[in-house]
């Protein structure tokens, strides 16, 4: 049996992520797939070898505590299957917190999603004392340093990184005038930015915040889209 026009071995899965799922570790998060495929009877392709696994192929690590939007991952089938199929069976089995936006046909031998993300989106809701002047000012004087000198820790040891050219591009999009309950003096402010995600390394959201400098009382991130090596050579 081989795929037509109305059917597909491989197929890539736009979901959105919320709670309590986003506070799911990377590794817990491709177990809860598995579990999730195998309860909605997905026909799935496992790789060769002494201990075979389904073939589902991320896009990119959602780090713990990150809402997103428009996630992606590929699942490749033994045998061929309607993408609307797939997405009604997924539909019947999804937890709390996972939201499937659309399922489609990709070809088999596509490059895998990985290879080919270079940015992501991510929209970051600030709750702070600050004004909105100041976390412009804040803002500004980040991009226009060419260098600032963070530490990870990888592997046991300390490495440094230049954080600022992770990050190629930061706004502020608007005050929400959404106070915490506790502290009405403070503020929600919203931030929009575009951050390496890949391979080459990735720009943490959380990591700006604290470069900014400004008090803050807490945040929430969103990653709203992930962004083709391809699409921003066009734009460039």
């Amino acid at each position: 049996m081989t795929a037509t026009a109305d059917t597909a071995l491989r197929v890539r899965v736009h979901h959105a992520i919320g709670e309590p799922l986003c506070y799911t570790s990377v590794l817990d998060m491709g177990r809860h797939w598995e579990r999730l495929l195998r309860r909605a009877r997905i026909p799935l392709a496992y790789s060769q070898g002494y201990h075979p696994h389904p073939r589902i192929l991320f896009a990119a690590p959602l780090p713990v505590g990150y809402r997103a939007t428009d996630e992606l991952l590929d699942i490749v089938l033994d045998r061929p299957h309607s993408p609307a199929g797939v997405r009604a069976l997924l539909l019947a089995q999804s937890p709390r917190g996972l939201e499937i936006n659309e399922v489609e046909a990709v070809a088999p031998d596509a490059p895998v999603l990985q290879s080919l993300i270079s940015d992501a989106r991510y929209t970051i809701e600030l709750w702070s004392p600050a004004s909105e002047e100041d976390i412009r000012g804040a803002l500004a004087a980040f991009e226009s340093q060419t260098e600032v000198v963070r530490t990870r820790e990888r592997k046991g040891r300390l490495q440094e990184y230049n954080l600022r050219e992770l990050f190629s591009s930061l706004a502020y999009a608007h005050p929400e005038h959404l106070p915490l309950e506790t502290e009405p003096r403070v503020h929600q402010h919203v931030l929009e930015a575009i951050a390496r995600c890949g391979s080459r390394g990735s720009g943490r959201p959380e990591e700006l915040i604290d470069a900014l400098g400004v008090p803050y009382r807490s945040y929430r991130i969103t990653r709203t889209g992930l962004i083709w090596s391809s699409d921003k050579e066009g734009a460039a």
